[in-house]
C-alpha cells in the first residue's frame, strides 16, 4: 500500500499543563509520523485560562514541543478564560497551526472530520457559564444557532465516512458520566451516519460503543483526554478499571486507510499499543 492510501491521524487532549508527559506524546509522534499525517487538539489546549493573544508568551509551549505535523486544535473550556479569538487567529513560522474558526471540516482519504466547539453547545458546565461565553463570544447566540446549522448541513451533504469532534464528551466512562446536554447529538449522528464521535475533557483514554438496539445503529466514542494531567483510577469504582478506559497519559492514532477498515490504536506517551481495534 502507498503511503498515500494510508493517513494517520494523533488525537492527543488537554495537553494545558506541557509537562513531560506532553512532550514524550510529540517526541514519539515525531519519531514515527509521515508526510500527509496530522494531529487533532482536543481542546484545553493551555491551562489554566487560554491565551490573551495571538502573541502570548504561552505560546512558546507549542513551539517547544517541535511537532513536524499540521495541527487542528478545537477550543476546551479552559481556552475560554481568556480570548478565544487568539487561538483562532494565531499564525507561526515555527509549526502548522490550522484554526480557521469555532467549527469546520477537514477531508482525509474517504473520510470527512468536522470539529464542533461544545462550549458553545453547553454553555453552563464545567467552569463555564452563558454569561462568560457572551463576554468571549462575538453574537454567541448566532454562533450556536450556526454552528448546529451548518454541522447538519455539511452532514447530510457528505458521501464519505463521518467523524466528528468535539472537547465534551458524551457518555464517558470516568467521572463525568452521561452528558445529557449533548445526548440530542446522537441522534443526529444517527440520522445521518456518523461513524464516530471524538473527545477530550476526561483525562484519560476511552473507547466505548453506544447503540441503539431498535435501529443497529451504534456509533463508536473515543476519549483522548490525557494529553498532560491524568485523573487517577483510584477514584473511580473498579468496575470502570477495564478495557474500555486507561489511566495512562498518552494519545489515540487513527489510521485511516482508502476504502479498508479503520484502526484505532490507545497507547501511552512513549507509543506502547494498550488497545488495538479496528472498525
Amino acid at each position: 500500500m502507498k503511503n498515500e492510501d494510508e493517513i494517520s491521524v494523533y488525537l492527543v487532549g488537554d495537553i494545558g499543563y506541557y509537562n513531560n508527559h506532553t512532550q514524550n506524546i510529540f517526541n514519539t509522534i515525531n519519531k514515527e509520523c509521515k508526510k500527509g499525517d496530522s494531529v487533532v487538539l482536543l481542546g484545553d489546549n493551555f491551562y489554566p485560562s487560554g491565551v490573551s493573544s495571538e502573541k502570548d508568551i504561552r505560546w512558546n509551549n507549542i513551539k517547544k514541543l517541535n511537532c513536524k505535523l499540521p495541527i487542528f486544535p478545537i477550543l476546551g473550556n479552559h481556552d475560554y478564560g481568556d480570548n478565544p479569538y487568539a487561538q483562532i487567529r494565531h499564525r507561526s513560522k515555527n509549526y502548522k497551526w490550522n484554526f480557521p474558526y469555532f467549527y469546520y471540516k477537514v477531508n482525509i482519504l474517504d473520510y470527512d472530520l468536522f470539529f464542533i466547539d461544545t462550549c458553545i453547545l453547553q454553555p453552563n458546565y464545567s467552569n463555564l457559564t452563558e454569561d462568560i461565553l457572551k463576554t468571549r463570544i462575538f453574537q454567541y447566540e448566532n454562533e450556536k444557532r450556526d454552528m448546529m446549522k451548518w454541522l447538519e448541513f455539511e452532514l447530510e451533504k457528505s458521501r464519505n465516512k463521518k467523524i466528528v469532534l468535539g472537547h465534551y464528551p458524551i457518555i464517558s466512562l470516568g467521572i463525568y458520566g452521561i452528558n445529557n446536554d449533548l445526548l440530542p447529538l446522537i441522534k443526529l449522528f444517527e440520522k445521518y451516519d456518523v461513524l464516530m464521535y471524538i473527545s477530550g475533557h476526561d483525562h484519560n483514554l476511552q473507547i466505548n460503543t453506544i447503540e441503539n438496539k431498535e435501529s443497529s445503529y451504534s456509533l463508536k466514542h473515543l476519549v483522548s483526554g490525557s494529553g498532560s494531567g491524568i485523573y487517577q483510577y483510584l477514584s473511580f469504582p473498579q468496575e470502570n478499571n477495564s478495557q474500555s478506559i486507561f489511566f495512562k497519559n498518552g494519545y489515540i492514532k487513527l489510521v485511516i486507510s482508502k476504502g479498508n477498515k479503520l484502526i484505532i490504536k490507545i497507547r501511552d506517551e512513549f507509543g506502547l499499543d494498550i488497545h488495538t481495534e479496528s472498525i
